[in-house]
């Protein structure tokens, strides 16, 4: 039965919703964190390591007459989405819901405190973590052990000391104001975390200032950055994993172990094939980049056709007024026609600077771009000629075994005629003895 919170909830501004995002690894607990704190049925909670949260799926309640809406958040581990994906569905929420003025009032980053050690998949989202929420953010975050009731409340307790106190883990999160909390699985503990949020100020993520505010990319982003990373990492990791396997591949086929060979194949086409995932999805990261600066050059050269038409309509608007005073003053109009003079050089020389940087920019990205794909078009070269290679070899070894089979299957023929050969003499001789011997001695002349 679930228990009652502890304290009362805080005051809140009538009509204020509070929103709060759930983080974390999948099989943290999210889903049921929600579930059990909104009383809605229609959550879907998974039972496994298996994502049940494909995107991100907010449900609100009414608590106390407030309107809370928790977020659910697919992690960065997902089981059948990239991060990428991941990413582009959190920023493309984070910044609807901030253009609508719509704050998040905290988030709850949940750790199952049953883990024994903080796997990669766990360092990878808290990384991720850190890159989208920013340091003034920390402030409205609690960062929540779950599923207690599964360990030793001595082991626990040890657990999340280290948690709290290496600062490849918390340390630091905590030191710049997130707060440390424990989900124990009911109602009245999680309805606690949400009372320290629902009176808190809300704040602006990271990644929604760097995307709605400064018009950033979202590779240029920090969490952008973060994965593109974590990318070229994995990118890097994988392709000395599969050179290693080729060789030791080669050497197999070198010392014809046909069981290692076979098994070696095997696992150099899962590493092509975890390879090529790994590039393909780093290749979709940057092409977003590529669409996203296109989109802002076609931005630019709007706004450089609007100034031009501005430019012309402040023109004619400024001949009507020189044509007024004309009528008074010849002097005036002289001077007054200095002065529109060096304010068009101004407004040229400035539009000329404008046009000149766009145009080098430009030529930059796209020398850059043909780069790239030159590099990618070389590696893919260099990878097919290797494939090629390596094929070749193979079809020579097949090729030499099947010659060694060929002089085996003679010898094991000739070695048989030997064995029949030895074997008739074998019975001739005792034939022989079976004779009575005197008829032994007359045939062998005794």
């Amino acid at each position: 039965m679930d228990s009652a919170p502890q304290t009362a909830p805080p005051a809140v501004e009538a009509g204020k919703e509070i929103i709060i995002a759930l983080m974390g690894v999948t099989g943290a607990g999210k889903s049921y964190f929600i579930r059990k704190i909104s009383g809605l049925s229609e959550v879907e909670v998974g039972d496994g390591l298996e994502s049940c949260t494909a995107t991100i799926k907010p449900y609100s309640f009414t608590y106390e007459g407030t309107k809370i809406t928790l977020v659910d958040t697919p992690g960065f581990n997902d089981t059948h989405r990239s991060d990428t994906d991941v990413l582009k569905d959190i920023v493309a929420w984070t910044s609807q819901t901030y253009k609508e003025k719509r704050l998040l009032s905290g988030i709850i980053y949940l750790h199952r405190i049953t883990d024994v050690r903080m796997e990669g998949s766990a360092l990878k989202n808290l990384r991720m973590f850190k890159s989208l929420c920013g340091e003034d953010a920390l402030h409205n975050v609690l960062l929540t052990t779950t599923q207690w009731s599964r360990v030793d409340p001595r082991e626990g307790e040890a657990r999340e000391l280290e948690l709290k106190t290496k600062k490849e883990f918390w340390k630091p999160l905590l030191d710049r104001g997130a707060t440390l909390a424990r989900f124990y699985g009911d109602r009245g503990s999680g309805l606690e975390l949400i009372h320290k949020l629902m009176a808190r100020e809300p704040k602006v993520l990271d990644i929604q200032e760097q995307i709605v505010d400064k018009k950033m990319d979202l590779i240029d982003t920090s969490a952008g950055q973060t994965i593109n990373e974590e990318l070229i990492r994995l990118q890097k990791k994988y392709a000395e994993e599969l050179k290693s396997t080729k060789q030791e591949l080669q050497a197999a086929l070198e010392s014809k172990d046909e069981e290692l060979k076979e098994m070696l194949a095997e696992q150099q086409d899962r590493e092509e094939r975890r390879l090529a995932k790994i590039e393909a999805e780093r290749k979709e990261l940057l092409a977003k980049h590529e669409t996203e600066i296109k989109k802002r050059d076609e931005e630019m050269r709007k706004r450089d056709e609007e100034s031009r038409k501005e430019l012309k309509e402040l023109y004619a608007a400024q001949q009507k007024r020189e044509e007024a005073l004309r009528a008074e003053s010849a002097k005036k109009d002289e001077e007054r026609k200095k002065l529109d003079d060096e304010y068009r050089r101004q407004l040229w020389d400035a539009q000329q600077k404008r046009d000149e940087a766009y145009r080098a920019e430009a030529a930059r990205k796209e020398e850059h771009y043909k780069w790239q794909m030159e590099e990618q078009r070389r590696q893919n070269e260099a990878d097919r000629r290797e494939r090629m290679e390596i094929a070749k070899s193979i079809s020579n070894e097949q090729h030499r075994a099947g010659l060694l089979e060929q002089q085996l299957q003679s010898e094991r023929e000739r070695r048989a005629q030997l064995e029949m050969q030895a074997l008739e003499t074998r019975n001739r001789l005792t034939m022989l003895e079976r004779r009575p011997r005197g008829f032994r001695d007359v045939l062998f002349g005794r």
